[in-house]
C-alpha cells in the first residue's frame, strides 16, 4: 500500500506541472492573439481562419485538460476480480502505461479470468499468487486462495482422503505422497483425469490360515477393495489340503463344515470388481516328518513320489533338522509321470467346478539341484543318455577326464541331467497351461518364480525365461522380497528384459518393509517405472490389521482405481 500510495502522489504531480505548462502556453496564445486581432492585418482572409484555427484547438485543449483533472483529482480504480477461488474483493491497481499521458477520460475494466490452481485437494495449501492474463496489470492484493472441491472436480480430479492438512515443506508418512511445493504442482502418484483407466494388476496374496471362515474372507475382501486392489491370490491349496470342494484333495480340517472358502471367496470379490486367482502350491505337499495324512492326501496314497535326495533319501522320512533350509515341505517329484497327471488334475478342478479368474503356481520347481534322484526320474534319464545320473555323485572320476567330442563328459552329462530335471517342471506348466485353455481360454495361469533369473536357472532348475518365451504362462510375478529398492531394481529390470509382452509383474515383500509403508511404495513406484504389468504384494496376511499399510496405499500409489487384470491377458491375444 506503501508503494501505491508513493505511485499516486507522483501521478498526480506529473499531471499538475503538464497543466500548468498548457496554461502558460494559453496565456501566450492570448497575447499572441492579442496581436493579431489588434493587428493590420486582420482584415486578411489567411489570417482570419488562422485565428479560428487556432481558437478551436484551444477550446478543445481546455474541454481535454478539464476531463484529465477529473480523473487526477478521483479514487484510484477498484477492480472485483471475478471468479477468484477464495478472493472475495481482489483489489487491482489501475493499469500502467508506461507514462503519465493520460490518453482519454473513458477507464475500462479489464478482464481478469479466474487463476487456475491445479493439483489435490489439500487443506491449508500454499499455492503462488494466481497467474492472472489479460492487459498488463500491476501486483494484486489478494487473499490465499481456497481449493474447493468442485474446482477440484471441474479438472478431474478426485479428492484424496486426508485426514490432517499438510503443511508446506512436510511429508505425510500416511499418504506416502509429497506435499506440492509452489509454482507448478508435483505429486508423487498422480491422480489420473477419469478414474479406473490406468492398466495394471494390484494384487495381493492371501495365505490360506485367512480363508478359514466368512468373516476372515470378508476381512480380506474389504481391505483389498477400499484400497483399490482389483486381484486377490488365495491360497487354496498349500500342503495337499484343500480351501474348497475337492474329489482329489482332501479339505483342511480347519475350514468349518459347510463352508466352501473359495466359493464365498469368489462371490463377494467379483461382488466388489475383484479378480480372484486360486494360488496352489505345485509340489509341497505335506509337513517334514507327518504322518497322520487323510486317507485321501497324496502321501497316504502315494509316499514313493516324493522327491529324493542324492544320498537317495526321500523327503518323505525327512525330519525338520535334515531340511538343509532347501525344504519348508515334503515335495513331489516332477519327473514322476504320475506326478504329473496329479498336479494337472489338481489345477483342472478348480477351474472346472469354480468361476476363478486365474490359477496360480506356486513351489513350482527343485528345492535344489541334490534333489531329483527318484528311481523313476534316474530310469527316465538313463534311456535317454545311458547314463545313471547317481554316478555322476557316486562315482565321477569315471567320468572326469574322459572327452567326447571335445567336451569333458562329466560335465557334458551333469548338463544334460540339470537340463532334465528343468524339462520336467517345464513340462507340468505346459500341460496345465494348454488344458486350462482348453476349458476355459479366459482363464490366466501364472506362476510365482524366484527373481532372479539365472539363479532360478542354475540353482532351483526353474527356467521360467523359457515359460515366457514359449507363451506357456499368461505372467510370471518375480519374488524381489528385497527390502533394497536398488536391488529390487535389478531383479525387476532382468525380469521385465526377459519377458515379451509385459508378462512380467512384481513381487513386493511387504513382510519384510513392516516399519514404514514408504519403503513398500518406493517398490511399486519403482516398478511401474521398469514397465512391469503390475505389482503382487506378499502378503495380505503381514499387514491384515496395520492401518496406516492400507491407508498409505490408498492415497498414494493406489488413490486411482485400476481396470481388472483380464486386460492383460486380452492384450496377448
Amino acid at each position: 500500500m506503501i508503494g501505491l500510495c508513493h505511485y499516486e502522489e507522483a501521478c498526480v504531480e506529473a499531471v499538475r506541472q503538464f497543466i500548468d505548462r498548457i496554461i502558460r502556453g494559453l496565456d501566450q496564445a492570448s497575447s499572441e492573439l492579442r496581436n493579431i486581432v489588434t493587428g493590420s492585418n486582420l482584415g486578411n482572409p489567411t489570417h482570419r481562419i488562422a485565428v479560428l484555427v487556432v481558437l478551436f484547438a484551444i477550446a478543445g485543449g481546455v474541454l481535454y485538460i478539464a476531463a484529465g483533472r477529473g480523473v487526477e483529482q478521483g479514487e484510484p480504480a477498484m477492480v472485483e476480480v471475478a471468479g477468484g477461488p477464495g478472493a472475495e474483493e481482489a483489489l487491482i491497481e489501475k493499469p500502467s502505461t508506461g507514462d503519465a499521458t493520460i490518453k482519454g477520460p473513458a477507464i475500462e475494466v479489464p478482464v481478469v479470468e479466474r487463476p487456475a490452481v491445479e493439483g489435490p485437494a489439500i487443506e491449508e495449501s500454499m499455492v503462488e499468487e494466481p497467474v492472472i492474463e489479460g492487459p498488463a496489470l500491476g501486483k494484486a492484493v489478494t487473499e490465499k486462495p481456497g481449493i474447493e472441491k468442485s474446482k477440484l472436480e471441474e479438472a478431474g480430479i478426485e479428492k484424496p482422503s486426508i485426514k490432517e492438512a499438510a503443511t508446506e515443506g512436510s511429508l505425510r508418512e500416511e499418504a506416502a505422497t509429497e506435499v506440492p511445493a509452489r509454482g507448478e504442482p508435483e505429486t508423487k502418484h498422480p491422480v489420473l483425469e477419469e478414474p479406473a483407466t490406468r492398466e495394471e494388476f494390484r494384487g495381493l496374496w492371501v495365505v490360506r490360515t485367512s480363508m478359514q471362515s466368512q468373516e476372515s474372507v470378508e476381512h480380506v475382501i474389504d481391505k483389498a477393495a477400499k484400497s483399490n486392489f482389483n486381484a486377490i491370490l488365495v491360497q487354496v491349496n498349500g500342503r495337499g489340503e484343500a480351501y474348497y470342494e475337492s474329489d482329489i484333495v482332501p479339505k483342511m480340517p480347519a475350514v468349518p463344515e459347510g463352508f466352501d472358502p473359495l466359493a464365498f471367496c469368489i462371490e463377494k470379490a467379483h461382488a466388489a470388481g475383484i479378480e480372484v486367482h486360486a494360488w496352489i502350491n505345485a509340489f509341497t505337499v505335506g509337513e517334514l516328518g507327518r504322518r497322520d495324512y487323510h486317507e485321501m492326501h497324496i502321501l497316504s496314497r502315494h509316499p514313493e513320489w516324493s522327491l529324493v535326495d542324492l544320498n537317495e533319501v526321500s523327503t518323505f522320512d525327512y525330519t525338520q533338522g535334515m531340511a538343509r533350509g532347501e525344504l519348508v515341505s515334503v515335495m513331489l517329484d516332477p519327473a514322476i509321470e504320475g506326478v504329473k497327471e496329479y498336479v494337472r488334475d489338481v489345477f483342472l478342478e478348480v477351474v472346472t467346478k469354480y468361476d476363478v479368474d486365474g490359477v496360480h503356481f506356486d513351489y513350482i520347481r527343485y528345492p535344489g539341484k541334490r534333489y531329483g534322484y527318484s528311481q523313476e526320474a534316474r530310469d527316465k534319464f538313463r534311456e535317454l543318455t545311458g547314463y545313471d545320473p547317481l554316478d555322476l555323485v557316486k562315482k565321477p572320476a569315471e567320468f572326469q577326464g574322459t572327452v567326447v567330442d571335445g567336451v569333458d563328459l562329466f560335465d557334458s552329462l551333469s548338463d544334460k541331467w540339470n537340463e532334465f530335471r528343468r524339462d520336467q517342471v517345464t513340462e507340468v506348466v505346459r500341460r496345465v497351461y494348454q488344458d486350462v485353455k482348453k476349458i476355459k481360454p479366459d482363464v490366466a495361469v501364472s506362476c510365482a518364480v524366484f527373481a532372479n533369473a539365472d539363479e532360478a536357472y542354475d540353482l532351483r532348475l526353474q527356467d521360467w525365461r523359457k515359460w515366457v518365451q514359449e507363451g506357456i504362462v499368461d505372467f510370471v510375478v518375480p519374488m524381489a522380497y528385497t527390502p533394497d529398492t536398488q536391488e529390487f531394481k535389478g531383479h525387476i529390470k532382468k525380469a521385465v528384459e526377459a519377458s515379451p509382452g509385459r508378462r512380467a509383474l512384481a513381487g513386493v515383500g511387504v513382510y519384510r518393509m513392516l516399519g514404514n509403508p514408504r519403503d513398500c511404495i518406493e517398490k511399486i513406484d519403482a516398478a511401474r517405472e521398469l514397465g512391469t504389468s503390475g505389482v503382487v504384494l506378499f502378503s495380505y496376511d503381514s499387514i491384515r490389521e496395520m492401518d496406516d499399510y492400507w491407508e498409505a496405499l490408498a492415497e498414494g500409489p493406489f488413490i486411482d482405481r485400476a481396470k481388472a487384470p483380464r486386460m492383460i491377458r486380452e492384450a496377448l491375444d
